[in-house]
């Protein structure tokens, strides 16, 4: 799992090249206070992780990122993507 710091700015998480067609993917909000919002595509974010919780997707094989934004101050959040 890499654990990334997602600011109130939306940041890009590209999935690894060497992944192959990416699987299930983890997301954990790591932050106690402030919800991130999670999306596939720029400034669309429909899914909304509430402090301390987490999300178990099934990702489409052509996935290359994902898109994150926190609420009101910066988020720790773990990402774990495994091969399909």
């Amino acid at each position: 799992m890499s654990v990334q710091e997602i600011g109130t700015s939306e940041v890009e998480h590209t999935i690894a090249a060497g992944i192959g067609d990416a699987g299930l993917c983890r997301i954990v909000n790591m932050d106690g206070t402030n919800f991130v919002e999670v999306g596939f595509a720029t400034t669309v974010y429909p899914i909304k992780l509430l402090p301390g919780t987490f999300c178990l997707l099934q990702l489409a094989p052509a996935t290359a990122s994902l898109f994150l934004k926190a609420d009101t101050e910066a988020c720790n959040v773990g990402i774990y993507i495994n091969d399909a």
